[in-house]
């Protein structure tokens, strides 16, 4: 007899907490579903992913735009030393779209200046494209210069350019300079191609001659370029250049940097290992 009243009693009670549970349940969910909480989440969640990739972009911009543009920059001191080169030669800057010895002799000149600007930067690659001849017996379109990539950027450095590889460029110049030549190595650049992967070097170079630009302008007409590979097999790259231009006005080329998507992914990589290891961080930390 005790037994069932404890259990009528028990049963009274479980009721009751039972429809309470269930209208705090669904005071809850009108809350969520009519209160404007969903909306408020959803929003904080829409800021958050705002603001991780806004810090993001600006760490990719601080570990490498920023540096490009200081580098390709430098150009101006690049046009100095070609100009060097012709004063020596005892040759104007109208010489270089015809004569593949002093655009050898360009190259060479510039080649070590290019290797030191190149490991100053967040770069897997640098690159001087001269609007004139790669050699005697080159086809009609193929520019002379050269295309230097690094397989360890960002790390130390071998004395000897062992870590560095030529993409486009002479082989004299390789020999010189100890840099191998690549599996897709070639002589010059094609300027044939319409597939975008000579856009590096006709975009900024044709719109600097047709806007008439100085050397004052260079960076004006830079040009951060898509993804693309130099050679069809290569690997995806992104490239910012600019052109050459002489203090007396002449565009005789362009000057610019390589980073491999891999190497990007590696840089945004390390942002996120930043992030998780200090919380603080955030856009007034750049």
């Amino acid at each position: 007899m005790k037994k069932g009243r404890n259990e009528s009693i028990r049963t009274h009670l479980l009721w009751p907490l039972l429809v309470l549970l269930i209208i705090q349940a669904l005071i809850m969910a009108g809350m969520v579903l009519f209160g404007g909480v969903s909306k408020k989440l959803k929003n904080n969640e829409i800021h958050i992913l705002s603001e991780n990739t806004d810090n993001t972009r600006l760490y990719l911009e601080k570990e490498t735009i920023h540096q490009w543009i200081n580098v390709v920059n430098d150009s101006g001191s690049m046009a100095s030393e070609i100009q060097s080169v012709l004063d020596e030669q005892h040759k104007d800057a109208s010489c270089i779209s015809s004569d593949y010895d002093l655009n050898r002799e360009i190259a060479d000149g510039i080649m070590n200046r290019a290797v030191d600007l190149m490991r100053r930067s967040y770069g897997t690659g640098i690159f001087v494209v001269l609007d004139g001849p790669a050699a005697q017996n080159s086809a009609e379109n193929t520019k002379a210069g050269f295309y230097i990539r690094d397989s360890n950027p960002g790390r130390s450095y071998n004395q000897d350019n062992s870590s560095l590889l030529l993409e486009r460029g002479l082989p004299s110049l390789a020999n010189k300079y100890g840099i191998p030549l690549d599996s897709f190595w070639d002589l010059g650049f094609d300027m044939t191609a319409d597939d975008g992967s000579t856009d590096f070097y006709k975009k900024p170079f044709y719109s600097s001659v047709e806007n008439q630009a100085g050397a004052e302008d260079r960076l004006n007409f830079a040009y951060l370029s898509k993804p693309f590979r130099l050679s069809p097999k290569d690997i995806p790259v992104i490239t910012y250049s600019a052109p050459i231009i002489l203090a007396d006005g002449s565009i005789v080329g362009v000057f610019g940097l390589e980073m491999g998507i891999g190497r990007i992914e590696q840089v945004l990589s390390s942002d996120r290992t930043e992030s998780t290891a200090s919380p603080a961080f955030s856009v007034y930390n750049y």
